[in-house]
Formats: structure tokens, C-alpha cells, sequence
């Protein structure tokens, strides 16, 4: 596998050098997962060549990780999560045209509750970086508009049940879902999305000890916070203008994108918010008139600011907290978008991570997706935070 992917071994040599992980021996988790990539694009429908659909795929994974001490009052709160590093090779079909990729990534478990005593309801997270993908290529690759780079975000998220086995080892079944895309830094970039059922066997060599859990409040107390943030961002959009060669149709264009947003939510619980917020954007891309060079290159013609690329819009948020940092999963609709009438085409979903600095300041990456499925751009985030 290594020797397929030169890259991968300095991922591993990384992941390795996670293994000590707070001064305690890390256990190890063995995972095999079979699954079903969605077929969202015709490359995956059977245009490609073999010509035939692209379905189905397996998955290695080995991870590194620890349960949390439960010394501090969020690990409690989480049940004592397991968290630790992950290396994943993905078997896919027509490996010529998909590549054979490896993740590696930042992963993170915690129960949900327990039935009949031993067995427990588990959801589970990683988050990290794909590589090995063969990408678009209009001679060599020209049917995979899944991805035109060798590197991709990974995101799995995942819900299962895990029964032990004794003291030290325990097994595991997981139902995730994997999503890879490079955020539109470069197009084509249509992601993959993929359905999974996993089997795996964890193995820790110390036994979970029992420790002393902080003095946590009688009843959680629900508060409502407010969020000012400012984002910006880039992406990449493609045009075929008359004149433009072939080799030519695929670079695009990239255009920044900027705005502020206000977010009202009600800490409802230590581990969950619910909430509104308002947004703001000038998307410079939106309505972008371009002309072929004399060379046969890609040229934008700017008019410097146009009202049309501007975007209001309104979404219902939530926010996953895990200490300092948190997961936020958002759908935005624009009131304003004077590019497009149609309703769908107004509607965004929003993933990203914030990472809190201080009480104050936090900072963001979020994801800004259509159809639930393809990434358009990426937004970086500063947000200014206040409790009412």
C-alpha cells in the first residue's frame, strides 16, 4: 500500500509520533468497513472506462487513541470520549481513474447511552486529510470531475455500538458517512460521498481505571450566547467562453469572497446550542463577465463593485461543543441573490469546525455546500463572542 502511495509514509511517521499520547500506552483499534459511494455524478453512474457504475468500496483503518482521564469537567460530560489519531486506505473501484487514497486524520468517540448495561450506543467523528487520489486530467483522467487535486479534506461521521469483550478488549459496529472534497480550491471538484458499515476490534493494554470525576454543577443553567464574526474565502469557478482551448476549460477563475454575520443561539445544554443568525457576503464570482486573451487564456473583466454580488441570508444553526473546540452545521437561505430566482439554488448547508482562542475569540473553517453534497467554498472565520 505504502509503496503505491510514496506520501502516506510521512503521514504515518505522523501518526506514529502521536502514539504517546498523554504518558499513558495508546490502545489500538482495527476497523474493516464495506460501503456504497452515492452516485451523484455520471462518472460514477458508468461513464468512465469500464463503464459500468462505481460503487462499491472497502476500508483499513487502524487508530491510536486513549479514553479521556475524566479529570475535567467536558470529558465528564462526554462520558469520558476516546480520542486519538486515525490511518485509513480506501480500496475503491477503477483505482486507475480514482487513485488509491489514505486518510489521515484526527478522530474522536463518545457514548450516547447504554443498553442492557454492557452494551452502548456510540457517535463518532474524523477529521482530517485524503491523499493519493489520481486527479482530473483532460488527456489522462478526462471522465473523474470528482476531484482535480492529489489531496482532499476527509470527514467521517458516524453512529454505532461497541460491547466489550473482557477487560481489555472490546468490539465495535459502526454506520458512517464519509464525504471528501477540496473545498472548490480547484475544479473540478464534484467530492465523493460515501455510505459505510464498518466492523472493528479494539484493543487497550491497560484496563479504563476508575478516577475521581470533578465536582459538576447540580443542573445545567441554559444561557444564551451572541456571536459576531467576520469570513472570507475564496473559489474557483469555471467558464467556456468561445475561443477558449480545450486545455484551457478546466483552470477557471478564482474570485474572493467576504462578509460579517450575527448569531443568536441558547446554550442549551454543556454539549449542545440551538440558534439563529443573520449573514452578509459580497461573492466577487457571482456574476463575473470574462473574455479570452490573445495567448488563449482565461481573463475576468472587472467592474469593480456590483450590487448583484451581494447576498443576504438567514439560518437556523447548531453547535456540537467538545471543550474548546466545536462542530457547527448550518442552512442558509439567501433572501437576497439577484444571480438566480430559483429557490433551491438559494439554499446552502454549512459544516465547520470553530476553535474558541479565549472566552472572547474564536476562530472558524466552514464549509459552504449545495445539494447537500457539492462544495462550492470555504469560508475562514474570526468571531467576536458575548453572553445576554
Amino acid at each position: 500500500m505504502l509503496s503505491v502511495v510514496p506520501q502516506c509514509r510521512v503521514l504515518l511517521l505522523l501518526v506514529l509520533a502521536t502514539i504517546p499520547l498523554c504518558g499513558q500506552p495508546p490502545a489500538l483499534t482495527a476497523t474493516i468497513q464495506r460501503g456504497l459511494i452515492l452516485p451523484v455524478e455520471p462518472f460514477l453512474r458508468g461513464e468512465n472506462t469500464l463503464g459500468v457504475p462505481l460503487r462499491r468500496f472497502t476500508t483499513y483503518s487502524l487508530k491510536f487513541d486513549r479514553h479521556t482521564a475524566g479529570t475535567r469537567e467536558w470529558e465528564v460530560r462526554h462520558g469520558r470520549p476516546q480520542t486519538g489519531f486515525g490511518l485509513t486506505y480506501f480500496q475503491l473501484p477503477s483505482p486507475e481513474e480514482l487513485g488509491r487514497p489514505v486518510a489521515v486524520y484526527r478522530y474522536f468517540r463518545a457514548p450516547l447511552g447504554s443498553v442492557a448495561g454492557r452494551l452502548t450506543l456510540d457517535y463518532s467523528a474524523e477529521i482530517g486529510l485524503a491523499t493519493g487520489w489520481r486527479r482530473f486530467d483532460l488527456t489522462a483522467n478526462p471522465f473523474n470531475k470528482l476531484f482535480s487535486t492529489r489531496s482532499t479534506a476527509y470527514i467521517f461521521l458516524g453512529i454505532g455500538a461497541r460491547l466489550p469483550l473482557g477487560e481489555h478488549w472490546t468490539t465495535y459496529l459502526d454506520l458512517g458517512l464519509s464525504h471528501f472534497s477540496n473545498g472548490n480550491f480547484k475544479r473540478p471538484n464534484a467530492g465523493l460521498n460515501a455510505l459505510s458499515l464498518g466492523l472493528g476490534v479494539h484493543y487497550s493494554p491497560v484496563r479504563r481505571s476508575a478516577v475521581p470525576h470533578p465536582t459538576l454543577p447540580a443542573a445545567w443553567k441554559p444561557y444564551t450566547e451572541w456571536q459576531l464574526y467576520l469570513h472570507g474565502g475564496t473559489e474557483k469557478n469555471l467558464y467556456y467562453p468561445a475561443g477558449l482551448p480545450a486545455a484551457e476549460q478546466n483552470r477557471g477563475l478564482t474570485h474572493p469572497l467576504f462578509g460579517l454575520g450575527l448569531v443568536r443561539s441558547r446554550r442549551m445544554s454543556f454539549k449542545s446550542s440551538l440558534g439563529a443568525g443573520l449573514s452578509m457576503w459580497y461573492r466577487s464570482g457571482g456574476n463575473t463577465e470574462v473574455a479570452v486573451t490573445p495567448s488563449g487564456r482565461l481573463r475576468r473583466l472587472d467592474p469593480g463593485f456590483a450590487a448583484e454580488n451581494l447576498r443576504i441570508g438567514v439560518f437556523p444553526t447548531y453547535t456540537l461543543h467538545f471543550n474548546r473546540f466545536a462542530a457547527l452545521l448550518q442552512a442558509e437561505y439567501l433572501l437576497l441573490d439577484p444571480t438566480t430566482a430559483h429557490g433551491l439554488r438559494r439554499f446552502y448547508q454549512k459544516v465547520g469546525l470553530r476553535y474558541g482562542v479565549s472566552e472572547r475569540l474564536s476562530l472558524a473553517v466552514v464549509v459552504g455546500a449545495r445539494q447537500f453534497s457539492v462544495a462550492e467554498f470555504v469560508e475562514w472565520r474570526v468571531g467576536w463572542n458575548w453572553k445576554s
